[in-house]
This record gives structure tokens, sequence and C-alpha cells, in this order.
């Protein structure tokens, strides 16, 4: 599965997630993430690491990632105003 299609399968499941947007989601990314894991344990692996803003902003987030390939799934990207870099 792509990243687009575990989010869509995670939302169908806990719509209320989808609805978590911008200043919302900011300390909500564990919870997400627990539950996006939660539907795909043998798929997916929790991170926890930094993102990095263009603007060389950093924050402590929580991901997932398709093992063995390490694609991100981040259910609380939108969160972020553009695009980020994952650190882990």
């Amino acid at each position: 599965m792509t990243s687009d299609e575990y989010l869509a399968a995670f939302w169908a499941v806990h719509p209320e997630w989808k609805c978590v947007y911008d200043d919302e989601a900011p300390g909500l990314c564990q919870e997400a993430c627990d539950d996006l894991y939660g539907m795909f344990p043998d798929e997916l692996c929790r991170v926890f690491g930094r993102v990095v803003e263009p603007d060389g902003e950093v924050h402590g987030h929580w991901w997932c990632v398709v093992y063995p390939t390490n694609e991100v799934v981040d259910p609380t990207a939108s969160q972020f105003d553009h695009p980020i870099k994952y650190r882990f």
C-alpha cells in the first residue's frame, strides 16, 4: 500500500482524525499514530523524531513508516503549512 492508501483506510475507520487540521493537530500526533499503527501493526512502525520546516524551525513529531521501505505515513502532516523534512 502507498502512504495515501494507508491514510484513506485509516480515515475510513477513524474519520475524526481527518478533521484534525492546522492548530488542532499539534500535540495529537502520537495519539493519531498509535491509532494508525493499531490498524496495521505488521506493516507500519511508529517513529518519534524531528521535523524541519523550510525556515529551519525544528519540532518534535510522531509519524509512521511502512516497513521495510520507510515510506512516511503521517496522519497529522496537515498541521504544517509547507513541506517538511523528517529526521529519525
